[in-house]
């Protein structure tokens, strides 16, 4: 064995040991039932071992290179380099221990004034910033109640909290808070990049706030999402203000609340975002009985959590059917002219609702409702019995038997076009008052179908197709296609390739534009001369011209998946929501 392979055995055996040792010493599990030798211990030694060698390699060839110069035997040169090696890794290791001791004083400080801070009596006089006392006071008492609320102590509906907020956003936030209304966090982007937040998700919690500053025009945030690229840019408009009405910057901090073993109480962070973990937010404020009360919020990255329509000079949409749907899912909307139909998930009901929002018809179908259009005077809709009813306006429902699972549906100038699965084919066909009549077999990973009357489109991720009355079709696009997509205004809506992006197919020779309308597509309507576009990040319906400009922003603060738009009021449908249909009117000229 030569002089080199000595030097590296005995450096990566000393690397592994003292690797070994510093992560034993440094070792802080998460979860405490977990052991060092099961977890870390391996590559502990792994890690040690290649920084021996690599180590030990290099200082006997450094001390070749001056071994020219000094005609040093092999015997010198291998115990100039032995030492050197060692010399180079126990100096690391200690250099090691020394950065990881430094950066455990840095963290237990920074968490000593955390807790330090909470637990120092905090009142509106140890609030910073350039607002005025009555406001510091408002966000303070919210944020007392919203500690009570989140711990358990009180109720959304307590006496303490109507003080504090008004009465809807008590009903919102409080629900969040204390659990009721989980679906909301899934928009919401609390908590900072790889540090995902703990909080409050109906958790003992505490708040801290640091200062409270006057808003106006636009306030900036840099929120962070892995689908656009990391940090980016938001921006939130201020409203203008009045003497009812003031719009604040609150920061704060937000701690967990747990009992340490001593029976003291330990605060741990919620929501790691900076050194000292604190957060902006904005605060909408409303003057009522000559006492200001929250009654509108962001999150931390600039939405809104509760929107307050009448401060920001807004129309307040106006839920529809609550009771109807209140164990509802309605998942698709039609509008025929005097009726807006309403197709649930849950259940073989379907719902007619005159224009101003009264229930005028309930029609029980002979399955689960699964798609829908409309065409002339009647509306379609395909179950899953293998059935489309035909429902004329004013008469009684007419069955049409098909030939397997209603797959889409779709407008045609005497009838409807559909699609059906059967034993894996994907046929389309055409649907009149003599029933169901096959045009063409497509290929079987057809999801859906578009027309404009004459002809269809089929969709799905092999591309778009164009199927003719004749039954001939003809590829117009390859690329993938989902749902929603929306024929209108002589072309073809979907989703772009980013998020947030309209995509425009033109169906006459399959070219394609694309827009940045919002943040997150989650629903695409068409009317006459326009498309709405439902954004669930922003939680409103966006109003696009043919030729891709925005021309109105209408908040209606439900995810808007399913949008129809009758000439005077939007209709918006959210299958996760509560109070899953509002209907919004509004004026085109105003906006």
């Amino acid at each position: 064995m030569n002089g080199l392979s000595i030097v590296v055995i005995i450096g990566a055996i000393i690397g592994a040991i003292l690797g070994l040792d510093h992560e034993y010493r440094f070792f802080t599990p998460f979860d405490k039932s977990i052991s060092f030798w099961a977890s870390d211990a391996t590559g502990a030694l792994l890690w040690g071992a290649v920084f021996g060698i690599c180590v030990s390699i290099a200082a006997v060839y450094i001390s070749k290179f001056f071994a020219r110069y000094r005609n040093w035997t092999s015997f010198r040169i291998t115990f100039t380099g032995g030492v050197l090696a060692l010399m180079a890794i126990g100096v690391s290791a200690l250099g090691w221990d020394y950065i990881d001791a430094s950066e455990d004083r840095w963290s237990t400080g920074r968490i000593t004034r955390f807790q330090t801070g909470f637990e120092e009596e905090t009142g509106v006089e140890t609030i910073q910033g350039n607002a005025a006392t009555e406001f510091k006071q408002a966000i303070l008492n919210w944020y007392t109640v919203a500690s009570r609320i989140a711990s358990k102590d009180v109720t959304v509906d307590a006496p303490s909290v109507l003080p504090a907020s008004t009465p809807e956003y008590a009903e919102i936030l409080g629900g969040m808070l204390d659990g009721s209304r989980s679906y909301d966090w899934d928009r919401l982007t609390w908590g900072d990049p790889g540090e995902p937040c703990r909080g409050p998700f109906g958790d003992p919690v505490s708040f801290r706030v640091l200062s409270v500053d006057d808003a106006e025009g636009l306030v900036k945030f840099k929120p962070w999402d892995p689908a656009k690229g990391g940090l980016f840019d938001r921006d939130v408009s201020i409203p203008p203000q009045s003497e009812e009405i003031a719009v604040v910057a609150a920061t704060r901090q937000i701690t967990l609340l747990s009992d340490a073993d001593d029976g003291t109480i330990k605060y741990r962070y919620a929501c790691p975002r900076s050194e000292d973990a604190a957060s902006r937010v904005i605060f909408v404020l409303c003057k009522g009985g000559g006492i200001w009360r929250v009654c509108g919020q962001t999150d931390t990255s600039g939405l809104w959590i509760a929107y307050p329509y009448e401060a920001m000079g807004d129309v307040r949409p106006v839920h529809i059917a609550v009771k109807e749907l209140l164990d509802a899912k309605p998942f698709q909307l039609a509008f025929e002219e005097t009726n807006i139909w309403i197709l649930n998930a849950r259940g073989e009901h379907l719902l007619a609702l005159s224009l101003d929002g009264h229930i005028v018809r309930d029609l029980v179908l002979g399955g689960k409702p699964v798609q829908s259009t409309v065409s002339g005077d009647d509306i379609w809709v395909g179950t899953d019995k293998e059935v489309i009813v035909q429902i004329p306006t004013g008469g009684e429902p007419v069955d049409h038997g098909v030939p397997g699972k209603v797959i889409g549906l779709a407008s045609a100038e005497d009838g409807i076009w559909a699609v059906v699965e059967s034993n894996g084919r994907r046929i389309v066909g055409r649907v009149s008052d003599s029933g169901f009549e096959p045009h063409r077999e497509v290929i079987a990973v057809i999801t859906g179908i578009v027309s404009d009357g004459e002809r269809a489109w089929v969709y799905g991720p092999n591309g778009l197709l164009r199927i003719d009355i004749d039954g001939s079709y003809e590829t117009r696009i390859s690329r993938s296609l989902a749902a929603p997509i929306a024929w209108g205004t002589g072309a073809i809506w979907a989703r772009g390739s980013a998020p947030g992006y309209l995509l425009r197919i033109n169906p006459s020779d399959g070219s394609q534009t694309e827009f940045k309308v919002a943040n997150k597509i989650a629903g695409i309507g068409t009317s006459s001369d326009a498309v709405w576009v439902g954004d669930s990040e922003q939680r409103e319906v966006i109003r696009i011209t043919p030729s891709g400009t925005i021309s109105g922003r209408w908040r209606v603060n439900i995810n808007p998946e399913q949008i129809l738009f009758d000439g005077d009021a939007l209709w918006v449908a959210d299958p996760d929501s509560s109070k899953s249909v509002v209907r919004l009117p509004i004026s085109l000229n105003t906006r």
